[in-house]
């Protein structure tokens, strides 16, 4: 028995109204953007004073690194909450988040193992930083039900928001949402805005119980190869990776949007269909190679094949970063 942390994405959908028909308190598009931008206006702020603080340190003939901790950092967060009073609109933990990413990238800085690069202000354009992290606090972050019975998620100060995910999932979160469940916990979500959509990042901590193999002794051999990314003893086939309709629906929309004037109605719609396409294409690209070049397909089918066959198994010694010569995967 093990714990084990994953995360587990799901898209929601906020609304234009911060109140639905049953006087609930409902996620709004404004309430995640304004979250967005006072994480990042935090972060820009502290990071401009401690810039300032060592500018100040080097004109009068002292050395410029500064310990950056949470004491220090706290200061110069009251001292910004007292100044700008919108800073409270935001939730209590998103906004110590964002100091904690500050503190963990001047660590990675001053790390010579590392060799980090010294943090630097965050920008709008960059879509990558459009998000929020909230802690979960006394069961702050859950999946509850609204007052016609479906099921929705409960972020603190923000309301309730509608969600979409598998059922594996869904249940996963209920029975981290459960205080009396000990086999699931939710320990923090990030609200994060991907072209247009939005999507909660949970990170769960899952105590892994593995399963007792039963079964006869059996042999299976498992051959990687090219044309297909496996071939097992027994005839099973395990298929590679196929983006080619991904590609050509990129490709199509990227056409399109070059054919018409930028800003226009046709244009947007476009680049929401192109935006869309790519978003497959990474994701189904992701599940398939990890960064390192292992191959996660196989190894999840592989896993499943075991389960079904019991047994000493082995497999062709080749290098899988070889096998990543096209340029879909490379």
């Amino acid at each position: 028995m093990k714990i084990v942390r994953k995360n587990i994405e799901v898209k929601i959908y906020p609304t234009k109204r911060d109140i639905n028909d049953n006087a609930e308190k409902i996620v709004s598009i404004d309430k995640i953007q304004s979250n967005i931008g006072i994480y990042r206006f935090i972060y820009d702020g502290e990071l401009e004073f401690i810039n300032h603080f060592k500018s100040l340190l080097i004109q009068n003939g002292y050395d410029d690194k500064v310990k950056v901790n949470d004491s220090s950092c706290s200061v110069i967060l009251d001292m910004l909450r007292q100044e700008y009073s919108f800073l409270e609109k935001a939730e209590s933990s998103s906004r110590q988040q964002a100091q904690r990413d500050l503190i963990n990238a001047f660590n990675r800085y001053y790390d010579s193992n590392l060799k980090s690069a010294y943090p630097v202000l965050k920008t709008k354009k960059k879509t990558k930083q459009y998000s929020f992290r909230i802690i979960n606090n006394n069961n702050n972050v859950r999946i509850t039900k609204d007052k016609n019975g479906y099921d929705k998620i409960k972020l603190a100060k923000l309301g309730i928001v509608k969600f979409k995910t598998s059922k594996e999932y869904r249940k996963l979160l209920q029975k981290g949402s459960d205080p009396n469940d000990e086999s699931v916990k939710i320990k923090h979500v990030t609200i994060k805005n991907v072209h247009g959509t939005y999507h909660a990042v949970f990170n769960i901590e899952q105590i892994h119980v593995p399963e007792k193999i039963i079964g006869p002794k059996m042999q299976m051999g498992i051959d990687i190869g090219c044309s297909k990314l496996a071939v097992t003893s027994n005839g099973q086939e395990i298929p590679n990776l196929d983006l080619k309709k991904e590609t050509d629906n990129i490709l199509r929309y990227q056409k399109t949007m070059s054919h018409h004037k930028k800003g226009s109605i046709r244009h947007r719609k476009a680049q929401r269909l192109l935006n869309k396409s790519w978003q497959k294409f990474l994701n189904k690209r992701k599940d398939h190679v990890r960064h390192d070049g292992s191959i996660t397909h196989l190894i999840s089918e592989i896993q499943h094949l075991l389960n079904f066959n019991p047994s000493c198994d082995g497999i062709s010694p080749l290098e899988t970063l070889n096998l990543v010569i096209g340029y879909e995967v490379a």
